[in-house]
């Protein structure tokens, strides 16, 4: 399996752009984002504390907040003007 480097703020993104929806579980947030449990564990920690993406524990789901939403369209808005 080949692995490349990602920075924080793009394993971020791409957690918070796979719970938005109508709100995924863990493994899929693990799957399509192709990360390891310990590191979206470490990320989980910093989003939830932010507020850009919720847990519902009773049925085991996440899904990008307002805040989190806001959050991708302005990091896309600065992706677009750097590139």
């Amino acid at each position: 399996m080949h692995y490349c480097y990602r920075s924080g703020i793009d394993i971020i993104t791409s957690i918070l752009n796979t719970a938005n929806g109508s709100g995924v579980k863990q493994l899929e947030i693990l799957d399509r984002s192709r990360l390891t449990h310990k590191i979206f564990r470490k990320y989980l920690y910093l989003i939830l504390q932010f507020g850009l993406i919720e847990h519902f524990q009773l049925q085991g789901r996440y899904k990008t907040t307002e805040k989190g939403i806001q959050f991708l369209y302005i990091y896309d808005e600065i992706k677009n003007l750097t590139q």
